[in-house]
């Protein structure tokens, strides 16, 4: 009832092909903001990488730099692969690499650990 009110008011003000026009562009910049605010978080880091996200779980190997080393207090001689980045773009989750089967080429198809199911360690 209000909104057959409302209606009928904004008839009167607006014509039918305004009110079109005025829906179109209401659409388009709900469109555009969802689509930017999307676009905002796949930007990669400015690495030679593309795949590389901003932060979250990586879509191929990376491996941490001297600096994420020194940062994180580890040593300088180990092989590190990040999986995990936070939104400042630091490492959350990495792997020690011991040899090259260590690897894990896609992080994103890393399945949680169910604490549940896990055995006990005594």
């Amino acid at each position: 009832m209000i909104f057959q009110n409302c209606l009928i008011k904004l008839k009167t003000i607006f014509s039918y092909k305004t009110m079109l026009i005025i829906g179109i562009v209401i659409i388009f910049i709900i469109t555009a903001i969802i689509f930017l605010s999307q676009k905002e978080k796949h930007v990669g880091t400015g690495s030679v990488n593309s795949n590389i996200k901003k932060y979250g779980v990586l879509n191929s190997p990376e491996f941490l730099n001297e600096e994420e080393k020194r940062n994180l207090n580890i040593s300088q001689d180990l092989k590190v692969q990040a999986l995990k980045r936070n939104q400042k773009g630091v490492p959350a989750v990495y792997k020690i690499i011991k040899n090259e089967s260590d690897i894990i080429n896609n992080p994103t198809l890393i399945k949680p650990v169910n604490p549940l199911k896990a055995t006990p360690t005594n």
